[in-house]
């Protein structure tokens, strides 16, 4: 790869992008809310049952993790509808982003306003089946869906620029 090598991407996120986002964001507290609801349910049902061991168990097991699952669903629900009005209201979401990734820097363009990160800004990428997320901070990713690429090509030179020049051990490629 070119040491002046540069590769510029663009795109208005949709609000399906941004809810995928979110929901990829909040992954393992959805799974920690799926794991103590079942032992709560569990523990409750557990107590309360009467009759063989094994029955109950099996029982408790059953409802509890049907119960446990509309709460996911539920949690699930609420971070949909939290990403959707975030994206409505936020106006900047909605424009035209460009980004350029450099050797030296990745520039993210909006309208009239240029952010600047340097590599050494990323401190984890992660891939998804359908979009990237470079987190520059614990909660704030530079969001890149992988419709912004036109070909392949693209995103193996785009995995490779961050293989290459971001400053991190936490880089999940599928």
């Amino acid at each position: 790869m070119k040491e002046n090598q540069r590769l510029t991407v663009s795109g208005a996120l949709t609000v399906g992008d941004y809810r995928r986002h979110n929901n990829y964001h909040m992954k393992k507290v959805k799974l920690i809310y799926f794991i103590a609801a079942f032992a709560l349910f569990f523990y409750v049902s557990y107590r309360s049952m009467e009759g063989s061991w094994l029955i109950s168990l099996i029982v408790t097991s059953v409802v509890s993790f049907l119960l446990a699952g509309f709460v996911l669903l539920f949690l699930i629900l609420m971070i949909n509808v939290r990403s959707t009005r975030e994206f409505n209201k936020d106006r900047r979401l909605q424009k035209e982003i460009t980004y350029t990734f450099r050797s030296m820097d990745i520039k993210q363009k909006f309208e009239k306003s240029v952010n600047q990160y340097k590599w050494s800004d990323v401190v984890a990428v992660q891939e998804q089946k359908d979009l990237f997320q470079l987190y520059v901070s614990k909660h704030h990713a530079l969001i890149l869906p992988k419709w912004f690429f036109d070909k392949e090509e693209e995103i193996d030179m785009f995995k490779a620029m961050i293989n290459k020049y971001a400053d991190t051990n936490q880089i999940k490629f599928l």
